[in-house]
């Protein structure tokens, strides 16, 4: 989840560029604002799931090691 909200700060610095140079055509910063959105909606389920999957993993590993 970290690793989401560090990309996210780039978001600015488009919004900066996109406003400096494409201020004619909204379209531009439309898309700037909703891909973040967009993404954030995939990612944080995607990431819960690893996240999840590696928590399984670990816990195997120890029980593992325990045993042997």
């Amino acid at each position: 989840m970290q690793s989401l909200g560090a990309g996210q700060r780039n978001i600015a610095a488009a919004i900066v560029v996109a406003t400096m140079n494409f201020s004619e055509d909204p379209n531009v910063l439309v898309m700037i604002v909703v891909y973040p959105l967009i993404t954030m909606v995939l990612m944080t389920p995607l990431a819960r799931e690893l996240g999840r999957r590696a928590k399984q993993q670990h816990k195997k590993e120890l029980t593992k090691v325990d045993y042997e």
